[in-house]
Protein backbone atom coordinates (compact mmCIF):
# COMPACT_ATOMS: atom_id res chain seq x y z
CA UNK A 1 0.00 0.00 0.00
CA UNK A 2 1.22 3.42 -0.95
CA UNK A 3 -0.31 6.18 1.20
CA UNK A 4 -2.36 8.68 -0.83
CA UNK A 5 -3.73 11.94 0.58
CA UNK A 6 -6.98 13.59 -0.33
CA UNK A 7 -6.84 16.62 -2.59
CA UNK A 8 -10.18 18.18 -1.68
CA UNK A 9 -11.00 19.43 1.81
CA UNK A 10 -14.66 19.02 2.77
CA UNK A 11 -16.42 22.39 2.56
CA UNK A 12 -20.02 21.86 1.40
CA UNK A 13 -20.88 25.54 1.78
CA UNK A 14 -18.38 26.24 -1.01
CA UNK A 15 -19.62 23.29 -3.08
CA UNK A 16 -16.57 21.17 -2.20
CA UNK A 17 -17.03 17.64 -0.96
CA UNK A 18 -13.96 15.96 0.52
CA UNK A 19 -12.34 13.02 -1.23
CA UNK A 20 -10.84 11.14 1.73
CA UNK A 21 -12.73 7.93 0.83
CA UNK A 22 -11.33 8.11 -2.69
CA UNK A 23 -7.81 8.55 -1.29
CA UNK A 24 -8.33 5.62 1.10
CA UNK A 25 -9.36 3.36 -1.79
CA UNK A 26 -6.39 4.56 -3.85
CA UNK A 27 -4.13 3.72 -0.91
CA UNK A 28 -5.49 0.19 -0.49
CA UNK A 29 -5.44 -0.57 -4.23
CA UNK A 30 -2.02 1.08 -4.65
CA UNK A 31 -3.34 3.49 -7.27
CA UNK A 32 -2.72 7.19 -7.86
CA UNK A 33 -5.52 9.43 -6.61
CA UNK A 34 -6.61 10.39 -10.13
CA UNK A 35 -7.21 6.72 -10.99
CA UNK A 36 -10.10 6.59 -8.50
CA UNK A 37 -13.24 8.65 -9.19
CA UNK A 38 -14.41 11.18 -6.64
CA UNK A 39 -17.72 9.48 -5.78
CA UNK A 40 -19.01 12.45 -3.76
CA UNK A 41 -18.05 15.20 -6.23
CA UNK A 42 -21.62 16.51 -6.34
CA UNK A 43 -22.71 15.86 -2.74
CA UNK A 44 -24.86 12.93 -3.87
CA UNK A 45 -26.96 10.70 -1.62
CA UNK A 46 -25.40 7.81 0.31
CA UNK A 47 -27.13 5.36 -2.02
CA UNK A 48 -25.68 7.00 -5.13
CA UNK A 49 -22.25 7.17 -3.47
CA UNK A 50 -22.42 3.42 -2.75
CA UNK A 51 -23.52 2.69 -6.32
CA UNK A 52 -20.63 4.71 -7.78
CA UNK A 53 -18.13 3.02 -5.46
CA UNK A 54 -19.45 -0.46 -6.31
CA UNK A 55 -19.31 0.19 -10.05
CA UNK A 56 -15.73 1.41 -9.81
CA UNK A 57 -14.56 -1.46 -7.61
CA UNK A 58 -16.34 -3.92 -9.91
CA UNK A 59 -13.73 -3.08 -12.57
CA UNK A 60 -11.18 -4.59 -10.17
CA UNK A 61 -13.31 -7.65 -9.40
CA UNK A 62 -14.18 -6.24 -5.98
CA UNK A 63 -17.35 -5.35 -4.14
CA UNK A 64 -17.50 -3.05 -1.08
CA UNK A 65 -19.19 -4.78 1.84
CA UNK A 66 -20.46 -2.05 4.17
CA UNK A 67 -20.77 -2.91 7.84
CA UNK A 68 -22.37 -0.46 10.29
CA UNK A 69 -21.11 -0.58 13.87
CA UNK A 70 -22.47 1.13 16.95
CA UNK A 71 -20.71 1.68 20.26
CA UNK A 72 -22.50 3.24 23.20
CA UNK A 73 -19.59 5.43 24.29
CA UNK A 74 -18.22 6.25 20.82
CA UNK A 75 -14.92 4.45 21.54
CA UNK A 76 -14.04 2.55 18.38
CA UNK A 77 -10.85 0.99 19.80
CA UNK A 78 -12.83 -2.10 20.86
CA UNK A 79 -14.05 -2.41 17.27
CA UNK A 80 -10.50 -2.17 15.90
CA UNK A 81 -9.23 -4.72 18.44
CA UNK A 82 -12.05 -7.11 17.63
CA UNK A 83 -11.48 -6.85 13.87
CA UNK A 84 -7.74 -7.40 14.32
CA UNK A 85 -8.18 -10.33 16.70
CA UNK A 86 -10.75 -12.07 14.48
CA UNK A 87 -9.16 -11.44 11.10
CA UNK A 88 -5.45 -11.09 11.77
CA UNK A 89 -2.99 -8.25 11.77
CA UNK A 90 -2.80 -8.01 7.96
CA UNK A 91 -6.56 -7.66 7.38
CA UNK A 92 -7.12 -4.35 5.53
CA UNK A 93 -10.36 -2.35 5.66
CA UNK A 94 -11.66 1.21 5.75
CA UNK A 95 -13.20 2.87 8.79
CA UNK A 96 -15.51 5.88 8.57
CA UNK A 97 -16.37 8.10 11.48
CA UNK A 98 -16.29 11.77 12.45
CA UNK A 99 -12.96 13.58 12.23
CA UNK A 100 -11.57 16.24 14.54
CA UNK A 101 -12.88 18.82 12.07
CA UNK A 102 -16.45 17.58 12.63
CA UNK A 103 -17.18 15.95 9.28
CA UNK A 104 -17.47 12.35 8.18
CA UNK A 105 -14.05 10.93 7.34
CA UNK A 106 -12.51 7.65 6.13
CA UNK A 107 -9.18 6.13 7.23
CA UNK A 108 -7.32 2.96 6.27
CA UNK A 109 -6.95 0.22 8.89
CA UNK A 110 -4.86 -2.94 9.07
CA UNK A 111 -5.58 -5.44 11.81
CA UNK A 112 -6.40 -3.46 14.95
CA UNK A 113 -4.79 -0.15 13.96
CA UNK A 114 -5.37 2.87 11.77
CA UNK A 115 -2.40 2.80 9.41
CA UNK A 116 -3.17 5.77 7.15
CA UNK A 117 -5.19 8.94 7.44
CA UNK A 118 -5.81 10.41 3.98
CA UNK A 119 -6.18 13.91 5.44
CA UNK A 120 -3.04 15.98 4.86
CA UNK A 121 -3.49 17.36 8.39
CA UNK A 122 -4.30 13.97 9.98
CA UNK A 123 -7.77 14.80 11.25
CA UNK A 124 -8.26 11.22 12.48
CA UNK A 125 -11.44 9.64 13.77
CA UNK A 126 -12.87 10.88 17.07
CA UNK A 127 -16.38 9.42 17.02
CA UNK A 128 -19.10 7.91 14.86
CA UNK A 129 -20.39 9.39 11.58
CA UNK A 130 -23.20 11.92 11.66
CA UNK A 131 -25.71 9.02 11.56
CA UNK A 132 -24.38 7.75 14.93
CA UNK A 133 -22.56 4.76 13.41
CA UNK A 134 -19.04 3.79 12.47
CA UNK A 135 -18.88 2.27 9.00
CA UNK A 136 -16.45 -0.43 7.91
CA UNK A 137 -15.79 -1.03 4.23
CA UNK A 138 -14.34 -4.43 3.39
CA UNK A 139 -13.36 -5.19 -0.18
CA UNK A 140 -14.74 -8.59 -1.18
CA UNK A 141 -14.20 -10.67 -4.29
CA UNK A 142 -17.09 -9.84 -6.60
CA UNK A 143 -17.39 -13.52 -7.57
CA UNK A 144 -18.88 -14.35 -4.17
CA UNK A 145 -21.74 -11.88 -4.66
CA UNK A 146 -24.93 -13.43 -6.01
CA UNK A 147 -25.93 -10.18 -7.70
CA UNK A 148 -23.93 -8.22 -10.19
CA UNK A 149 -23.10 -4.65 -9.34
CA UNK A 150 -25.49 -3.48 -12.09
CA UNK A 151 -28.36 -5.49 -10.59
CA UNK A 152 -27.63 -4.35 -7.05
CA UNK A 153 -27.17 -0.68 -7.97
CA UNK A 154 -29.22 0.06 -11.09
CA UNK A 155 -28.78 3.41 -12.78
CA UNK A 156 -31.26 5.96 -11.45
CA UNK A 157 -34.10 6.86 -13.79
CA UNK A 158 -33.33 10.09 -15.56
CA UNK A 159 -36.16 11.85 -17.29
CA UNK A 160 -35.52 14.81 -19.53
CA UNK A 161 -37.58 17.95 -19.13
Amino acid sequence: MTPVHQSIKHNPEAGLFGDCHRAAIATVLDLPLDAVPHFLFDGCSGEEFARREAVFLGHYGLFPALIPYSVSDGDYQVLLSTIGNLNGRDFVYLLAGTSRTGCNHTVVCRGSAIVHDPSPISTGIVGPCDDGLFWLTVFCDLRISKQSVAARYPQPNRQSA
